[in-house]
């Protein structure tokens, strides 16, 4: 199978997360990141889910990179929603960082670049 946007075949969807400490908060707080590399679309929006859910929890902090994505339709988007949803029921979020071009596009259709790549303030 290969890329749409590219045409290279397809790599397997990985990730890894790592812990990072704010710069703004106590020692205690801490902001998670996580990296999705591949394509957030249908075919992979189940795993991005499971990883979510995994990673993210009412009041959580996390940052999700994004630069090695380079196509997201709606169906990718829905998982990033949903963990965004689930962190601030807890006053915590989700961002993004590193957004592409083409992922950009959709959350600018979707109108929710001011709630997923606004800048993470305090």
């Amino acid at each position: 199978m290969r890329s749409r946007t590219t045409g290279r075949p397809l790599r397997p969807h990985t990730t890894w997360e790592q812990t990072m400490p704010t710069t703004r908060a106590p020692v205690t707080d801490s902001v998670r990141r996580t990296r999705l590399v591949g394509e957030l679309d249908l075919a992979s929006a189940a795993q991005v889910t499971e990883h979510l859910a995994q990673l993210v929890h009412g009041g959580s902090r996390v940052v999700v990179d994004l630069s090695d994505v380079a196509f997201m339709d709606c169906a990718g988007l829905a998982p990033l929603m949903r963990a965004h949803l689930r962190a601030a029921s807890g006053g915590g979020w989700v961002r993004l960082c590193g957004v592409q071009r083409g992922p950009m596009r959709v959350l600018l259709l979707t109108e929710t670049t001011w709630l997923l790549a606004a800048p993470v303030m305090g």
